[in-house]
């Protein structure tokens, strides 16, 4: 008993250092994706202010980005154009679609690489940096939702594996590899079943690595956008008020004249943090916007297809139950965590009007009114 106590404590202190972050480190929450995108070959590793990137690496890339994704889907295409029946170009269509999307996802981050990482660096310029413990909250907030979600992402995808990775050694099974798909060799029985197996394996794996990274890497800076407006609004809400004076104080002209300026400046600085937070979402935008597009799409007729199946599953069946349940709870799941992250995002940008009216604008001067006035009608 004792020694099983001693077990679940270290799960849990692990589990907590997965979760422990810095919210003056914003740029971290990215590390487990970058890392993965590395894994994969999506993430160079050129140094600044050199054109050349390096050449294994760029090797190693390519031979993944071929071998696991195009040849994987090249498979999968003839199993689609041979399929005799609906039920069959179902079966391959519903995982097939999901792995497609991966395609113009590599080609997006590929052709806007440079942009994203700077852009991902930009969290930890001045203007983007927490000044004070109530900030902290907002920044920590958007780095436990980008990690929190892109773990059980991946992970769950991870467990759609080994359900149709072992469900192919259940008797009675008449499946004969993991993902439906066509080889020029016999792959029924023998070495060949297990050249498949393994090759789908990995295959499988290196999409369902890619596919949710790629999806919270956008979730992630929609998040910290979320955090930023959040903070936006917390300074615009505090203009006009001076922690340091007295409730009762008598106001001379030249202190008046001192704040209104001071006013003035604080909120030319909440008007330039407000820029570069457009500017923040801009890049982000114009890098994967087709993208996003093209992946919700897909994603619904995903989710027909494999409502489909489950329909057609017959009473009983528990082993294609089995095997058509954690694949729709995933894909369902990642299209949920974009349009959740799209609302905070909308919901943050909402309530930044409403923060104005906390600040003390009965003490501004008509320049800083006029400012304000003009800010609130963009």
């Amino acid at each position: 008993k004792i020694s099983s106590y001693i077990f679940l404590i270290k799960i849990f202190t692990f589990s907590f250092r997965l979760l422990k972050f810095d919210p003056k480190k914003p740029v971290e929450t990215f590390n487990w994706h970058i890392n993965a995108l590395k894994l994969c070959g999506h993430w160079s590793q050129k140094p600044e202010n050199e054109k050349n990137t390096n050449f294994l690496y760029d090797l190693y890339s390519w031979f993944m980005v071929i071998v696991f994704l195009y040849l994987f889907l090249l498979t999968q295409i003839i199993y689609l154009v041979r399929a005799k029946n609906l039920q069959e170009f179902a079966e391959g269509l519903y995982f097939f679609l999901t792995e497609a999307v991966t395609v113009p996802m590599h080609i997006c981050l590929k052709l806007h690489l440079d942009t994203v990482k700077k852009s991902i660096q930009k969290l930890e310029s001045p203007k983007f940096m927490a000044q004070d413990p109530v900030e902290d909250k907002f920044v920590s907030w958007a780095i436990f939702r980008s990690l929190f979600f892109h773990r059980p992402s991946i992970g769950s995808c991870f467990i759609c594996i080994i359900v149709w990775s072992v469900a192919l050694f259940l008797p009675g099974s008449t499946k004969h590899c993991i993902v439906p798909a066509v080889f020029p060799f016999n792959f029924e029985s023998g070495f060949g079943f297990y050249l498949v197996w393994i090759y789908q394996v990995i295959g499988t794996c290196y999409s369902a690595i890619l596919y949710p990274t790629f999806d919270n890497l956008v979730t992630g800076v929609i998040f910290h956008a979320t955090a930023q407006v959040n903070r936006l609004g917390y300074h615009l809400s505090r203009i006009g008020y001076d922690e340091k004076r007295n409730l009762n104080f008598i106001v001379v002209q030249e202190g008046r004249k001192s704040k209104n300026s001071s006013n003035y400046e604080k909120l030319i600085e909440c008007i330039e943090h407000y820029q570069e937070i457009v500017a923040f979402c801009n890049e982000f935008s114009s890098a994967f916007m087709v993208a996003i597009f093209i992946q919700l799409s897909v994603a619904f007729s995903v989710i027909c297809f494999t409502l489909y199946l489950v329909m057609s599953v017959g009473k009983g069946d528990i082993r294609a139950s089995a095997s058509v349940f954690p694949y729709l709870i995933t894909i369902v799941f990642q299209v949920w965590q974009l349009c959740y992250a799209g609302n905070e995002l909308t919901h943050a940008a909402e309530k930044l009007i409403n923060s104005i009216y906390f600040s003390n604008f009965l003490e501004f001067d008509i320049k800083t009114r006029k400012l304000m006035i003009s800010f609130m009608m963009r």
